[in-house]
């Protein structure tokens, strides 16, 4: 058994202001380990709080800030992360 694999479940929120290019959003992660020796136990939680912008039908930009806290590390106050993110889609 590998103790390493873990259930990771995500919720998400966006709220798509009206006239507005911007969407806000926030979600949040954890991480269940399965075949920890010591027992199950949530590991990992993620917050990510972010901003869309839609440039045009086919590119986005996100801007994002996530705190990234492991529950039995001693680091108590987690780590936290800021990114800028680009989006390109397209249809096949």
């Amino acid at each position: 058994m590998n103790p390493e694999r873990s259930w990771r479940n995500r919720l998400q929120i966006k709220y798509n202001v009206p006239n507005c290019k911007i969407t806000p959003a926030f979600s949040i992660e954890s991480f269940y380990q399965l075949n920890k020796p010591d027992g199950k136990v949530f590991d990992n939680l993620r917050y990510k709080f972010s901003f869309n912008y839609k440039i045009n039908k086919h590119n986005h930009i996100e801007a994002f800030g996530v705190l990234n806290k492991e529950l039995e590390s001693e680091d108590a106050y987690g780590k936290y992360i800021v990114g800028l993110a680009y989006n390109y889609s397209f249809k096949i």
